[in-house]
């Protein structure tokens, strides 16, 4: 099983509560938990236009102008903008105002080898929770990626389909 941020906390509440049917659990900078010293950064909070800059390492990489959309026609660009908005909305609904739905009191469940996934340069969420999946889950292993962010599967995907591909298939 396999999830990123929000989908990550998701996959991980799954093994949590079925540890029977999660045989591998591949985690990329997943949500969960809460460090006052260390905010998870609320996306709800940030304009559109400026949100590539917070979940890509660099803001005007290909990957992150895909996020925003074409700029031109005028129609494509503000459908791109919605379906972001309506993205971002809908897991930050269920998340906020914290985003620490009590995975803390579940997270020791966990029985499935774990591989930990995060971006060097997260500024949605610190590299730092990452202490805390392993530190809660036995043998979980973690892997940085250089050169990306929040969402490394898309800036670096090869380096990120080789960790989650090898730990999967092993």
């Amino acid at each position: 099983m396999a999830g990123h941020s929000f989908g990550g906390m998701v996959a991980c509440e799954m093994a949590a509560a079925y540890p029977r049917r999660v045989r591998r659990l591949a985690l990329i900078a997943p949500l969960g938990f809460w460090r006052d010293a260390e905010p998870v950064k609320n996306w709800m909070m940030v304009n559109p236009t400026d949100m590539p800059g917070w979940v890509f390492r660099d803001a005007g990489s290909e990957a992150a102008k895909a996020m925003i959309g074409p700029t031109e026609p005028p129609d494509a660009a503000a459908a791109a903008r919605v379906k972001l908005m309506w993205a971002m909305g809908a897991t930050g609904k269920f998340l906020w105002p914290i985003p620490d739905k009590g995975l803390k009191k579940r997270i020791h469940r966990v029985t499935a080898p774990t591989l930990l996934v995060w971006g060097k340069d997260d500024r949605i969420l610190p590299p730092v929770y990452s202490d805390e999946f392993t530190q809660r889950i036995p043998g979980a292993r973690l892997q940085t990626v250089a050169d990306a962010g929040h969402a490394p599967q898309v800036e670096q995907p090869g380096a990120v389909a080789r960790m989650v591909g090898e730990f999967l298939g092993g």
